[in-house]
């Protein structure tokens, strides 16, 4: 479990960052995902990465939206890695690190238990893909 393990703000251009995006992002291509690791450049996007034994084992990608505020862009846990608190150590770094007091996510059906399990209130909406939900936790 990560909460035995490292938890490193990582760079877009680590390794596995971009193999580990492609299990956060609906639909990936190679443009996408590039896309995606140049908005991890920009001001006010961090990637928290936990490691155990230099091995990467998920990701976080957050937004900051002021003091005490952000949005989780990316949330994704290698899969032979999942079911072992590694997402929830995550949440609960990223609060922890950033000081927050107000963290939001949009999800799936799929993911939408999970964010529930670590404590966000939730919300339906229909998104442009299907039913989506609004996932937010004070």
């Amino acid at each position: 479990m990560c909460l035995k393990n490292s938890f490193i703000l990582l760079k877009s251009t680590a390794p596995g960052v971009s193999e580990i995006l492609c299990l956060a992002v609906g639909n990936p291509t190679r443009k996408k995902i590039q896309q995606i690791l140049f908005k991890y450049t920009q001001e006010d996007y961090y990637l928290i990465g936990c490691f155990s034994n230099n091995q990467l084992q998920g990701i976080m990608g957050l937004k900051m939206e002021g003091p005490g505020k952000a949005i989780i862009q990316h949330l994704a846990v290698f899969k032979r890695y999942q079911n072992q608190g590694i997402g929830r150590a995550l949440i609960q770094e990223a609060i922890k690190r950033f000081h927050l007091n107000l963290l939001k996510a949009e999800t799936d059906e799929e993911s939408v238990n999970f964010y529930r399990k670590c404590g966000f209130s939730t919300a339906p909406f229909k998104g442009p893909y299907g039913k989506r939900f609004k996932c937010t936790l004070e």
